[in-house]
């Protein structure tokens, strides 16, 4: 949650199956039907954006019986080498900035015409063009007609089975708990949408005080009259901000996308074979058809582990009986283990996040044997220590094969000194889809390169390909918490392509990167990088005060010879920072003070067609 907010009682009945003590059940039956309401995007408020918020309480902390000091064994990582695996072609955007909360908590998903990325807490909607041209942007709050009030942790996904969009977004106030689904109309995201209010805090006809947190939003389908479920799970907490237990919520998407009054089935208290209770179960995004439309979900360990726990619900859409849930294997994969902070250029460091479980996809294709096999994807950060002094983060890939319960593939990516982290993996959707190629998009950064949002590939044959930019980071955004998740998306429209984004650190609040991947050249878009400043400007050095290194930023319009210099209090030069041509961009240079005597001491950076001059203290 993100501030203090009114308390209001609003209360839903629904029925769940509470498990005391059991890993699973076999029945339970439909919640109480809530109605929606309809609202056009044209008639919305303009946006205003809310004043910069303290950094939020949202994320809930790991559970108590979370191993927090474990160490992974010593796997070797892949080193990201822009030399290695399968090329992959890009074409990268500068996406929606910080709007007042943070992290950015960014998302996308992809349609045959838009796209549409979702952050704290708003949503953009894009045409798919050759600029990506923005066509709509508002607020949450604005949306559902809550203004005010602290919505956060936004998802979004395009259902392929109806051709619909799907946003969700939560909302805690209070003792009260909030589920928010918003449903567009036809297939056009501009037009009008259902908003669901749906009750967090009720457990069946139990209404509790405990509020969701990191939700996961998923789908699936098949041939037949009830075709589409959508999923939702989320981290239940209580008012003491403890972790209670996950929870799963199962919508029937013949009411969804009709617009008609909804109901749902939940499941609480789920329990990983350790017999402790699991912690962030997400559901599958299902592009491949399932028995009766049956769902695929995946926890990670709490905290650090070695294995990955597969749930799955049968009948989801057969209301009259039969729907249960199994937890079906528990599939034991490389260790994965908490990160330390990453750094970044200056003092600052920024949360690389722990272990838990980021989205998942689920695919049909072809294992080694040339046989069909169901898979999951997923991809989480994991420490690694590259030296005694160098333990970072590097990204670790999981391909499930749940039809036999074993691992398919598994692998590591990092690079000595910098941190991978926040990971969203998808397979390179092709018809026919061979299973063996996935996209994964993810934020790396260290103590010279501010976060930044990347892309990766991976196929079985070659391991990991060299990571790509997709937009630089550009400076401190004034936080230290940074995700907190990525968005990754496959684009139903063009054959092996997919769409992500991440949060990217950036200078006066965060930023975003959107990007575009392709196994083939991509011709007839136009990249926008934001990078390329439209004036000469000079930053304020940070931090400063500082001791004995802070970071000095500038930025040029064109193509200059450039030199950065710094003076005592006398003009006494003491250090020559740069003095060369460089091509338009941004710049940051860090000025180490080491050898200097404490005091005031001035920078100048000079062009041909500029000069400035700014001030800074040194502290020892």
């Amino acid at each position: 949650m993100k501030k203090k907010i009114t308390f209001m009682a609003v209360m839903l009945a629904v029925t769940v199956i509470a498990f005391a003590g059991e890993p699973y059940g076999s029945s339970n039956a439909p919640g109480q039907d809530v109605s929606p309401f309809t609202v056009n995007l044209s008639t919305l408020p303009p946006p205003v954006n809310s004043p910069i918020m303290g950094e939020t309480h949202e994320r809930g902390r790991l559970p108590d019986y979370a191993i927090r000091d474990y160490i992974a064994p010593y796997i070797t990582p892949q080193v990201d080498n822009p030399s290695d695996g399968p090329a992959i072609y890009t074409k990268g955007w500068a996406g929606p900035n910080q709007n007042g909360w943070q992290p950015a908590d960014a998302d996308i998903a992809v349609g045959p015409l838009h796209v549409v990325v979702v952050t704290n807490e708003q949503f953009h909607i894009y045409a798919r063009n050759n600029s990506l041209s923005l066509l709509q942007t508002n607020t949450f709050q604005n949306f559902c007609n809550r203004p005010g009030k602290s919505l956060f942790d936004p998802k979004v996904i395009y259902d392929p089975w109806r051709n619909r969009w799907v946003m969700l977004v939560l909302e805690k106030e209070g003792l009260l708990s909030y589920y928010w689904v918003i449903v567009s109309q036809t297939n056009n995201p501009t037009g009008n949408w259902w908003i669901y209010k749906l009750n967090a805090h009720v457990d069946g006809s139990t209404t509790t005080s405990n509020w969701a947190d990191y939700p996961g939003l998923g789908f699936t389908g098949f041939t037949g009259n009830d075709s589409t479920t959508v999923v939702i799970t989320s981290n239940q907490y209580n008012q003491s901000n403890s972790f209670q237990y996950a929870k799963i919520r199962i919508l029937k998407g013949k009411q969804l996308f009709a617009g008609a009054p909804v109901g749902w089935w939940d499941y609480i208290n789920m329990q990983d074979q350790s017999g402790n209770k699991s912690f962030t179960i997400k559901p599958a995004a299902q592009w491949f058809s399932t028995s009766n439309g049956t769902i695929y979900l995946l926890n990670t360990k709490s905290g650090s582990g070695s294995v990955i726990t597969v749930w799955r619900i049968n009948n989801p859409t057969w209301w009259s009986g039969g729907i249960s849930i199994t937890r079906q294997s528990t599939i034991t994969v490389n260790a994965y283990s908490i990160p330390t902070d990453m750094k970044q250029p200056g003092s600052v460091r920024v949360d690389a996040f722990d272990c838990r479980t980021q989205d998942v996809t689920y695919m049909v294709g072809k294992n080694t044997s040339n046989v069909n096999k169901a898979f999951l994807y997923t991809a989480i950060p994991s420490k690694y220590i590259w030296t005694a002094a160098d333990t970072n983060s590097v990204l670790n890939y999981y391909k499930l094969n749940i039809t036999d319960n074993t691992v398919d593939v598994q692998g590591s990516i990092g690079l000595t000194g910098f941190w991978y982290t926040f990971p969203k993996p998808v397979p390179m959707f092709r018809s026919p889809y061979v299973g063996d190629s996935v996209y994964i998009a993810f934020t790396r950064g260290s103590s010279t390169t501010y976060a930044e949002t990347r892309v990766i590939s991976h196929d079985k044959a070659t391991g990991f390909g060299g990571s790509v930019l997709i937009q630089s980071g550009t400076g401190h955004y004034g936080g230290t918490r940074f995700g907190d998740y990525s968005g990754a998306a496959i684009d139903p429209a063009q054959n092996g392509r997919a769409y992500i984004t991440t949060m990217r650190n950036r200078s006066g609040g965060w930023g975003t990167g959107i990007g575009l991947v392709s196994p083939t050249v991509i011709t007839g878009l136009t990249p926008n990088n934001e990078l390329t400043p439209k004036k000469f400007e000079l930053s304020q050095n940070y931090p400063n005060p500082f001791n004995p290194t802070t970071i000095i930023n500038f930025a040029l319009p064109t193509s200059s010879k450039v030199t950065l210099k710094v003076y005592n209090v006398l003009g006494e030069e003491v250090a020559s920072l740069v003095n060369s041509n460089l091509t338009a961009g941004t710049y940051n240079y860090e000025f180490d003070a080491s050898n200097l005597s404490a005091g005031v001491y001035f920078y100048r950076l000079r062009t041909d067609n500029f000069t400035e001059t700014k001030k800074m203290m040194l502290v020892k």
